[in-house]
């Protein structure tokens, strides 16, 4: 009893401490002398060059949202370092224990002596002060161009640059000497700002299908209707987004409505002393996708919206004052183009994590290339030059970065325009096929070392590599619905959406779940988890529940073209691949939400935790003569030893092999044992079998046991094809160059999808194909993939196998075998790709969601028949060339023919006809079939709305 009163008697008095922590000494100790000057590290922007220069701005022009960003001590700062540590360590009497802004203001802060000084000297040169952060850390202030001339010894010049004109200053910033030790820099000399990263959707079809994922498919596949279902919807809870532009609230109802989701609960937040922006194209869909998402996701809980002219200015203005303890920020830029001022850009999300604001940010949507995607002129081929980059805010290590996956096509996953289960992904990566950089950012950051969370996942570098995380992210497959108004978009109204900016705020709705949860269990007092990564990758230590929280990403990668001889280039391509575990191009992967906050409270054990793992999984299958022959492998995952004491399989002892197949008893902290066991005349009937393990735990004294169930089975079963058939209308005509199903079991151990052209001919586990033809099948052609997995392949029909029998060879890497499937080609047929938009609620037609008379409508086929002039097999037509189908080309609509005024294959696609015609009159209104006819056959109807 006494020893639990002085542990409680220990924090009330750490935690006075805290409150009460001494305030900050003065800094500014000498007159400031306006002659005397330092030189601050304040970056000119990249455009800001003498190429480019228009000229100085007006004296008379005046600049709002200027920000003073003032620099902690290095005592305060080391002060700040071991306490963000602190806060996520359990054993920690700071475990969990936010900062209010003023307690941050009195440990981190500068002192009042020094805000006054420092105030009054703007003052002084003639600035308005409109705003004194109440974390002592940054002051807002406006003024003229000549003012900040006068007082920071630079010309505000106009720059003209890829079509925009903007203004920067033109040289370094300077201060006064007595000043420029508590001064940092200055923000909002320059409208440069953060770009959004958000991908718009162009109006074409990719593969056999097309979602538009509306919140109830989201929900179904990321697993969220198991929290709904228990009430777990936001009720209570914030989520902070942060922008620069107005939005209309008429936006934000119609994507509820439309989603079948109730009235919004919103409110908007004008920074004060920011001018109004107003509505801003590109910026404001980007607000309307980020309030939408992140409350579509936490569907009852309050969206913050924060707005000014700079979404930087909007950020530090949220988090001084912790609006809410969940922010999204869809915004960044290459680490390059800020790397002097990247320590005074990370503070107000170091400040964040120690009031308990959890902050997710887009990690960009350039690839591995993200310097040039964003100073590269839009429209410009995609080549990078600029070396291998990441995006910020995501690199900084109290930011959880989300990158972008995209969903494999498969059968079974959708059904009637809906979500059903879990789709499974890839890295996100439409580069090629949309001819500009489109792919999920990753990589190394150029500045910050890596963190002690992330060590053991992301190469021994000693670099804080990205993302952490990844979400359905693609423009291409399955986008994300969207309402919006803004301009640059089209017409007002419903459309879809991607960009790693969809990642960001849909975690965001995930984390203020997270924050319910925990409440409502007792896990945690108030809302607020800080820094959610040491945590994150704390669970994905315990290969049980990263196997249960997380969906491993393993297949694509983010390499994005490059120019010949430029950094980091290596046989024109560079970037980062998908692989099992952590990996730069996905992170940990994408999260299974329901199971991820049920393990959230048992991520930080207080003894060893041992996890066995089976090579190749369970089940495990005979290896011939009625043995099983398999290795086993025990992990220690939580950082404690252990020492292994006994072992029974299904009842029979083996303790007294421990030594012999182990070669060890003792497991260190995160280390493994590992042996490899032969079970012979095992009785198949009695499994699944339990392996059960006894265990001595230096942290705990005393012995615990653990199990895992495997099952024990036959051979392993061969490659068999049920059927193929074609990728766009699943019928079962076949002809050269068409692209094609294949379904069966067992046609792959793993999962791959291509992305980019030309396609590959081998695939993961060493999947191929061959296509044999003429007489006695004596000929063979290799076909290009597109997809395996062990129940589909997705392959193109070789453009020279002629009209007549042909038989599919489908190699069986486990086997070393094959199978064949006998099928018929003829010269034509036609298969009509369907789009479905489940943002509705509804199945949509092809080519968009309704179309009227006199309308142009583009559709996509496959099974056209040969081109002229040729493509090769997995190649789009040659750059600067068209090619169309050999035999005639014309479609009806309702029975009526249509004009038609563009017939070729596309240049990012193998194997897929596009056909863009005009709706005619007099075919009626509601669905209407369309049929299009390739030579003599014609394909199967698929609808389209006319109204």
């Amino acid at each position: 009893m006494k020893m639990k009163h002085f542990c409680l008697a220990l924090g009330v008095m750490i935690g006075s401490a805290v409150a009460a922590f001494a305030a900050p000494p003065d800094r500014v100790v000498s007159p400031v002398d306006n002659s005397q000057l330092v030189q601050l590290k304040t970056p000119v922007p990249r455009f800001a060059q003498a190429q480019n220069d228009a000229g100085p701005l007006a004296p008379t022009k005046r600049i709002y949202g200027m920000s003073l960003v003032l620099k902690p001590s290095a005592a305060q700062q080391t002060d700040l370092n071991q306490l963000l540590e602190a806060q996520q360590d359990p054993r920690s009497p700071d475990y969990h224990r936010w900062l209010t802004p003023e307690q941050y203001a009195s440990r981190f802060g500068a002192s009042k002596g020094d805000i006054g000084q420092i105030t009054g000297w703007l003052q002084t040169q003639g600035f308005s002060v409109d705003y004194v952060a109440r974390g002592a850390d940054y002051i807002t202030f406006s003024g003229t161009a000549q003012q900040v001339a006068n007082a920071f010894h630079t010309q505000l010049h106009s720059y003209s640059a890829n079509g925009k004109t903007q203004y920067a200053n033109s040289t370094p910033i300077s201060v006064p000497a007595a000043l420029s030790g508590v001064i940092w820099g200055v923000r909002g000399l320059n409208d440069f700002r953060l770009k959004p990263r958000t991908k718009t959707v162009e109006p074409h079809l990719i593969l056999d299908r097309e979602q538009v994922v509306g919140t109830a498919d989201f929900a179904t596949i990321y697993d969220i209707n198991a929290l709904y279902s228990a009430g777990i919807t936001g009720t209570g809870q914030k989520v902070v987004i942060v922008g620069q532009s107005d939005i209309l609230t008429s936006d934000i109802a119609n994507f509820r409505s439309w989603n079948n989701l109730g009235t919004p609960n919103l409110t908007q937040v004008l920074v004060p002393g920011s001018p109004d922006p107003g509505v801003v194209p590109g910026d404001e869909s980007e607000s309307d996708l980020d309030v939408e998402w992140s409350g579509a996701v936490a569907e009852n809980a309050t969206v913050v919206f924060v707005y000014s002219s700079d979404v930087d200015t909007s950020t530090e203005y949220a988090i001084d004052n912790v609006l809410g303890p969940v922010l999204s920020s869809s915004y960044g830029i290459c680490e390059n183009a800020v790397l002097a001022a990247l320590d005074s850009e990370r503070a107000p999300y170091q400040k964040a994590s120690v009031e308990g604001i959890s902050v997710m940010a887009a990690a960009g949507d350039s690839g591995a290339a993200d310097c040039d995607g964003d100073f590269n002129p839009e429209g410009t081929p995609p080549q990078a030059e600029a070396g291998l980059a990441v995006d910020t805010p995501a690199s900084f290590p109290e930011v959880t970065a989300m990158g972008g996956t995209q969903f494999l096509p498969g059968v079974g996953y959708w059904s009637g325009g809906a979500a059903v289960r879990y789709n499974p992904e890839t890295v996100w990566n439409d580069t090629r096929l949309e001819g500009q950089f489109a792919a999920t950012g990753g990589g190394a950051s150029l500045y910050f070392t890596q963190p002690p969370w992330q060590s053991g996942f992301a190469p021994a570098d000693g670099l804080r590599h990205l993302p952490d995380l990844a979400l359905n992210s693609s423009n291409y497959f399955d986008p994300m619905f969207l309402y919006t108004s803004d301009s640059s978009l089209g017409s007002p109204g419903p459309t879809a959406i991607g960009g790693t900016s969809c990642a960001a705020p849909t975690m965001a709705g995930i984390v203020a779940l997270l924050n319910q949860y925990l409440l409502s269990k007792g896990t945690i007092k108030q809302a607020g988890l800080g820094n959610i990564n040491p945590t994150l990758y704390t669970l994905a230590k315990n290969s049980s529940t990263y196997a249960t929280a997380f969906h491993d990403i393993t297949t694509g990668t983010n390499a994005v073209p490059c120019a010949p001889l430029s950094e980091n280039c290596i046989n024109g391509s560079m970037g980062w691949a998908a692989g099992p575990g952590y990996d730069s191009a996905t992170g940990l992967g994408s999260v299974d939400v329901n199971n991820l906050v049920q393990v959230w409270s048992g991520a930080r054990p207080t003894q060893s935790v041992i996890v066995p793992t089976i090579a190749g999984g369970s089940p495990v299958y005979e290896t011939g003569n009625n043995a099983w022959t398999f290795t086993l492998t025990l992990n220690e995952e939580a950082g404690f030893a252990a020492t292994l004491t006994g072992m029974t399989i299904n009842g029979t002892d083996y303790s007294s092999q421990i030594a012999s197949l182990f070669g060890a008893a003792s497991i260190p902290a995160f280390g493994s044992i590992t042996a490899t066991i032969t079970l012979q005349n095992l009785n198949v009937s009695s499994a699944p079998a339990d392996v059960v393990f006894s265990f001595s735990g230096t942290s705990a004294g005393a012995n615990w046991n653990t199990a895992m169930t495997t099952a024990f089975s036959g051979p392993l079963a061969p490659m068999t094809i049920t059927t193929m058939s074609n990728a766009a209308s699943y019928s079962s005509l076949f002809a050269p160059g068409m692209l094609v199903g294949i379904y069966g079991v067992g046609l792959s151990t793993l999962v791959e999808q291509a992305t980019v052209l030309p396609l590959p001919q081998f695939m993961a586990d060493g999947v191929n194909a061959t296509v044999a033809y003429g007489p006695g099948l004596a000929n063979g052609a290799p076909a290009s993939l597109l997809y395996i997995s062990p129940n589909q392949v997705n392959m193109q029909i070789p453009y020279e196998v002629p009209v007549g029998a042909a038989q599919l060879q489908l190699s069986d890497a486990q086997l070393n075998t094959y199978v064949t499937l006998n099928f018929t080609v003829q010269a034509t047929a036609p298969g009509i790709f369907s789009y479905s938009a489940s943002g509705s609620g509804a199945a949509s037609p092809i080519g968009g969601a309704s179309a009227t008379a006199g309308q142009s409508v583009s559709i996509y086929i496959t099974g056209a028949g040969n081109l002229t002039p040729a493509v090769g097999d997995g190649e789009a037509p040659a750059a600067g060339t068209t090619a169309a189908p050999v035999e005639a080309v014309s479609v009806t609509v309702n029975g009526v023919p249509a004009t038609t005024s563009l017939i070729s294959e596309p240049s990012w696609a193998a194997g897929i006809v596009q056909i863009t015609f005009t709706i005619p009159n007099g075919v009626g209104k509601g669905l209407q079939p369309v049929v299009v006819t390739v030579g003599s056959t014609k394909s199967l109807p698929a609808n389209i709305n006319i109204q």
